[in-house]
């Protein structure tokens, strides 16, 4: 028992498949943006790591090994790995559809994870028992949810971070990994020299694994006790107004009044003489908030909301030109042909902007976004994470948009969508306050300009400019 303890352990900290043996990347990094979906593709792996060793191994010793058919491990191992990754995906497809969908193309992928055709080839090599075989793949698959699950986590703290642009993204992504990786150097030194080949295996009991343990934990218990008093000695000292400033914002370093985040903001408030209305998530309460801290008079904040530049309704409207069945993602499907839909600047329906929206303002109708104008706080977070741009910031006050982004002829148009402009400039000629201007074949409006006289809307044959 103490053996296959020993196996266990190390498969999970010291010889950690991702951060140590350096397999499975894919979904380490694929999968690690959100935490439910690495809980769901750490259970997937693991149950397939455990059920293609439990088959694999007695198909190796009973059958390949015996007639000298070594060299067909890896095609049957595979094959084998296949078989349960569909059985996996029919299961969770069936039971758990949220996940599935989550999970994606990552799914399927775990077919060609070289972390479970790995572990089934490295039992064999390293002369495993069927006991010690499972207790591997187990230590295994727990190692790699260890992993996956400590990344998520890290990786949704770096992503809120206000970091410099040539670090977002993929390289503070690699940055964390590395460091995630860094940490698991501590446990190296519990099994060293254990199971190596031409050694006996010396005389080990619970606490010589345990203790390195205890005294990892302690030194990093130690370790913040001891960053916690110097940081009271040599706390920087803050302004309290600044802070209180900073309190009255919502927090969620949108950009929109014009500097780099929150705290940032509340900095030119207090010492730069930036206007206290420039914050539009938090609108007038957080305007009134900041004037008393200030001592300045209120002014109001013009509210803003977002829009859909686009109703592509399927079937209503248009239609799909293929049938996407990769990443349920608007970011990814729009790598294939520019989307799915026939036409290529519409509403590609996988909520990406639902996602980001932290006041759920957003929601889906027949594959095309949708804005609740009651909960929208004009953030602009989904407009940056349209992959065409759809999302629009208007006016509150304002009512009056066109809903097409379509930059197609006008033939082209009207083939691909009973909704879409054909840039024909009847609106344009009609607005009174030159509010209207057509360019690349489809209508905007200049909210500033705009008078709600409607003008627009009795003159547009495509019925694509309406009233919110």
């Amino acid at each position: 028992m103490k053996e296959l303890m020993i196996i266990l352990f190390s498969a999970i900290l010291v010889e950690n498949f991702v951060l140590n043996k350096f397999m499975g990347i894919c979904p380490f990094l694929g999968v690690s943006k959100k935490m439910s979906s690495a809980l769901g593709m750490s259970a997937a792996v693991t149950f397939v790591m455990l059920m293609a060793t439990a088959l694999t191994y007695p198909i190796y010793k009973l059958l390949l090994e015996p007639f000298s058919l070594d060299y067909l491990r890896v095609v049957v191992f595979i094959l084998i790995i296949a078989l349960f990754v569909q059985l996996t995906e029919i299961i969770i497809k069936r039971f758990v559809p949220p996940l599935y969908h989550s999970l994606g193309v990552y799914l399927p992928l775990i077919t060609t994870n070289c972390a479970v055709l790995g572990v089934t080839i490295l039992n064999i090599d390293n002369t495993y028992t069927f006991a010690q075989s499972m207790f591997n793949s187990l230590g295994a698959g727990v190692g790699f949810a260890l992993a996956l699950v400590i990344f998520a986590g890290v990786r949704e703290r770096v992503d809120a971070a206000d970091l410099p642009k040539a670090f977002k993204g993929i390289p503070a992504t690699l940055i964390a990994a590395s460091i995630v990786s860094l940490s698991f150097v501590g446990f190296s030194g519990i099994v060293e020299g254990i199971f190596k080949e031409g050694k006996e295996n010396v005389q080990m009991t619970v606490w010589d694994i345990l203790i390195p343990v205890f005294i990892f934990i302690g030194l990093g218990v130690f370790a913040g006790l001891l960053l916690s008093v110097f940081s009271k000695i040599f706390a920087v000292k803050t302004d309290e107004k600044v802070e209180e400033v900073a309190a009255a914002l919502p927090g969620l370093n949108c950009g929109v009044c014009g500097f780099s985040g929150c705290e940032n903001y509340a900095q030119n408030v207090v010492h730069g003489g930036a206007k206290t209305n420039r914050c539009v998530p938090g609108g007038d309460e957080a305007a009134k908030k900041i004037s008393a801290i200030m001592g300045t008079a209120f002014e109001d904040v013009t509210e803003c909301v977002a829009f859909v530049a686009c109703e592509g309704k399927v079937p209503e409207n248009t239609s799909d030109l293929y049938t996407y069945d990769g990443e349920q993602s608007c970011a990814a499907c729009s790598l294939y042909y520019k989307g799915k839909g026939v036409c290529n600047y519409g509403c590609l329906g996988y909520g990406d902007c639902a996602n980001v929206c932290n006041f759920d303002a957003i929601s889906l109708d027949s594959g095309v976004a949708k804005v609740d104008p009651t909960k929208c706080t004009g953030c602009t977070m989904c407009t940056k994470a349209c992959p065409n741009g759809l999302l629009k910031i208007r006016e509150l006050a304002k009512h009056v948009v066109v809903t097409c982004a379509s930059c197609d002829n006008g033939k082209q148009t009207i083939a691909n969508c009973k909704h879409g402009c054909i840039g024909c400039k009847k609106c344009e000629k009609t607005c009174p306050n030159g509010a209207i201007t057509v360019t690349n074949q489809v209508a905007s409006i200049d909210s500033a300009l705009c008078t709600n006289c409607k003008a627009c809307m009795e003159v547009c044959p495509r019925g694509c400019i309406v009233e919110l």
